[in-house]
């Protein structure tokens, strides 16, 4: 029988009630360990966790997106999924240009991320 990975989580989203139903999704359907939730960037720290990050999910301000590229090389090996509160074909293809791999728009969060964390998932069980 697989074993299946845990996938360690960090939110960032300046709405608590789309932090929260994240943090709840991931939990019971991914049995994901959400590792913390943050407010805004500014609050993460250099995360100090014996875990491995696997995933981060971001939601962004769009005034100031470069500031968010530092997380693209302080989490090299995590997916970072980037959540978007509008939804802007030019700041998508900006922010996929800046080397996001993942971009979502909140109004279709839960279906686009259940799509990307299955394939996650599914890939890095694989691994094990």
């Amino acid at each position: 029988m697989k074993s299946e990975k845990t996938l360690n989580v960090i939110i960032i989203n300046e709405n608590k009630t789309i932090r929260n139903a994240l943090k709840l999704l991931l939990m019971i359907e991914y049995n994901a360990n959400i590792l913390s939730t943050f407010e805004t960037i500014d609050e993460l720290k250099p995360f100090k966790e014996s875990k491995k990050v696997d995933i981060i999910i971001l939601g962004i301000n769009l005034t100031n997106i470069e500031k968010y590229n530092r997380l693209l090389n302080q989490y090299k090996d995590s997916q970072i999924i980037v959540v978007l509160n509008q939804n802007d074909k030019h700041y998508y293809a900006k922010i996929i240009k800046s080397g996001f791999k993942y971009c979502l728009f909140v109004d279709n969060i839960f279906t686009e991320l259940s799509s990307i964390l299955d394939s996650f998932k599914e890939e890095n069980d694989s691994r094990v």
